[in-house]
């Protein structure tokens, strides 16, 4: 099970977008965060309306869909950037992104305002395996069969 660099860019984007990453676990894009929620949700749901309360959206799953949303990309980058057997690129992106899940929540150690914890680090990891299951796809047979990491053909038609 042996992995080797398929394309230094990709790797250069799993990088910066592991730096998004950590920079997400941060006070300030905690409190850019928030403030974008507020602005959509003033513009969905205007104060004087009766059902506001009642239709708001819970602002912790919102926050938990972006979870999956980051590591599900980081997933696709790590895939892109590295070639190997589809056992081994699936092992290597969810290895990754639990190293990324955890160091994102020591991060967040130095914060007060934040609070890590267990269950994103488990949401964080989880989100990558799904997309490297869904995204490595075997290209041969065998045990020792090389893999590669393929948009499905109905999201290419999308871009």
């Amino acid at each position: 099970m042996t992995l080797t660099l398929r394309n230094r860019w990709w790797a250069v984007c799993a990088a910066l977008w592991l730096a998004l990453i950590l920079y997400a676990s941060t006070d300030s894009a905690e409190a850019q965060c928030d403030d974008a929620l507020n602005r959509i949700e003033q513009a969905l749901f205007p104060d004087d309306s009766p059902a506001t309360a009642e239709i708001a959206p819970d602002r912790f799953w919102i926050k938990k869909a972006i979870h999956v949303g980051l590591f599900t990309v980081f997933a696709l980058l790590l895939a892109r950037s590295v070639k190997g057997t589809a056992a081994a690129m699936r092992l290597f992106v969810v290895c990754a992104a639990a190293a990324a899940g955890t160091a994102s929540e020591a991060v967040q150690l130095l914060y007060p305002a934040r609070e890590p914890s267990l269950r994103d680090v488990l949401l964080n990891t989880g989100s990558a395996a799904v997309a490297a299951l869904l995204l490595v796809r075997s290209a041969g047979t065998g045990s020792r069969q090389r893999a590669a990491c393929r948009i499905p053909a109905d999201l290419r038609r999308m871009s």
